[in-house]
């Protein structure tokens, strides 16, 4: 599989929280910043899931802050059969979708760069509240400033993927 051409960046409060974790002996961030490193160079690990931008609150249309939904320890059909264990298990491709209630959230420029901004679990109760919405793009307005780079606008995030745009 080709490259793709694109940096990832951890968001200090994430960062924060791993070495703190890891301190304490676990490890999960830290592994799924680095699994999300492979996926982000590949396109494909068995560890993401459905991939998409956030669309509310309407402010974050502007911020170009995704989720990936990421494998859950504990499968279950509750959001339909993309949450079961054999689609989780099976998935040979990023265009397989399967769902979870746990996402990494992370913004990206204009250079497919990305930053890691935090790991929700349960995410859809997360999501719903618009003040925690808005730390989300606080955090991710610091990324664009630090890298003194711009959000990827919303109508590229369909080629967010594509080999032939981003190929190293």
């Amino acid at each position: 599989m080709t490259a793709l051409k694109g940096s990832v960046y951890l968001d200090r409060l994430y960062k924060e929280k791993m070495e703190a974790e890891q301190a304490k002996g676990s490890t999960e961030l830290f592994d799924f910043k680095e699994a999300f490193k492979i996926y982000w160079k590949t396109g494909f690990h068995p560890s993401f899931g459905k991939d998409t931008p956030f669309r509310s609150p309407s402010t974050i249309l502007t911020t170009s802050i995704r989720h990936s939904h990421l494998m859950p320890k504990i499968f279950t059909s509750a959001y339909g059969p993309a949450g079961t264990k054999i689609v989780w298990t099976t998935r040979t491709r990023r265009t397989q979708k399967a769902i979870s209630d746990i996402y990494l959230v992370y913004a990206v420029n204009t250079e497919r760069d990305a930053c890691l901004i935090a790991v929700l679990h349960n995410a859809h109760k997360a999501v719903r509240s618009d003040a925690f919405m808005e730390t989300l793009m606080v955090r991710a307005d610091f990324f664009y400033e630090k890298t003194n780079s711009r959000p990827m606008p919303l109508a590229d995030h369909c080629n967010i993927w594509d080999q032939a745009i981003w190929r190293v």
